[in-house]
């Protein structure tokens, strides 16, 4: 088919000159993920800047947010925020001798535990099982992908079954995937889930190492306690100090000390 616009055109681009490459399951995923206009710039711009450079996360500062996809400060932060609940970016917030932080941006590849505004999963595992199929289609020029392809074995030309990753013996998750996993689901940040090993690795010291359950029980407290997060990691860091087993509210004073982090 004939581009009629072509004609008018001053550029010329092409793939070779570079490109960005996304695994065909995900980018289904994103066609499909109802994200509003802003939330696919805000992606796709960090794509850019991480992908784009064979890197997995990139420290990225506002303001290049903000010239990339012209949004105001006010409305590029809310965006960010709906992209980190719904578990489609990861954002780690770093401090450094008070001054503002570069945050650390990754986004969340495996699709399968993005979640929607009401906190649902994002898609169904039929949905996931379709996307999944298409990681075994070729590309247009014949080709597949890294992760498409079977590596060959010698020069027998025998195909090799992918290795599934490996956990811990007999296939049983291990207890810190396990204590992960319950982290994510609750939608905790990065950050916190740093903390929360921190506290269980004192829990250990002391020999007070704790069950599934009553990690369980411990983050249900900790959620009555305050819905901050930055609050939440205060709490932990309260108890780390302190070689306490529990976890309990600050005082008004540590609020006070904590407050230039919360705004």
């Amino acid at each position: 088919m004939e581009n009629p616009y072509k004609r008018l055109s001053k550029i010329n681009p092409q793939r070779e000159n570079g490109n960005r490459q996304i695994a065909n399951d995900v980018y289904r995923a994103m066609i499909k993920a109802k994200l509003s206009g802003a939330e696919y710039q805000l992606v796709l711009f960090i794509i850019d800047k991480s992908w784009g450079f064979n890197k997995t996360s990139d420290g990225i500062p506002f303001s290049q947010m903000q010239k990339a996809s012209n949004l105001s400060r006010p409305g590029a932060i809310n965006t960010i925020k709906k992209l980190e609940k719904r578990r489609i970016l990861i954002i780690n917030r770093i401090t450094e001798k008070g001054r503002l932080p570069v945050n650390e941006y990754l986004f969340n590849k495996h699709y399968d535990t993005w979640i929607d505004k009401t906190g649902k999963a994002q898609f169904t595992s039929l949905e996931v099982e379709e996307f999944a199929k298409l990681v075994k289609h070729s590309l247009p020029d014949g080709k597949q992908t890294g992760k498409q392809m079977e590596q060959k074995e010698g020069q027998t030309g025998k195909l090799l079954k992918q290795k599934e990753p490996k956990l811990v013996k007999q296939g049983l998750p291990s207890k810190e995937i396990v204590s992960k996993e319950i982290l994510i689901s609750k939608g905790k940040g990065i950050n916190f889930i740093k903390t929360w090993k921190d506290f269980k690795a004192m829990r250990k010291k002391i020999r007070k190492e704790m069950t599934e359950k009553a990690e369980e029980l411990l983050l249900n407290r900790l959620n009555k306690l305050t819905n901050s997060e930055l609050i939440q990691i205060a709490i932990l860091n309260q108890s780390i100090i302190n070689s306490w087993t529990n976890i309990y509210p600050l005082k008004e004073k540590q609020l006070e000390d904590n407050m230039p982090n919360l705004k």
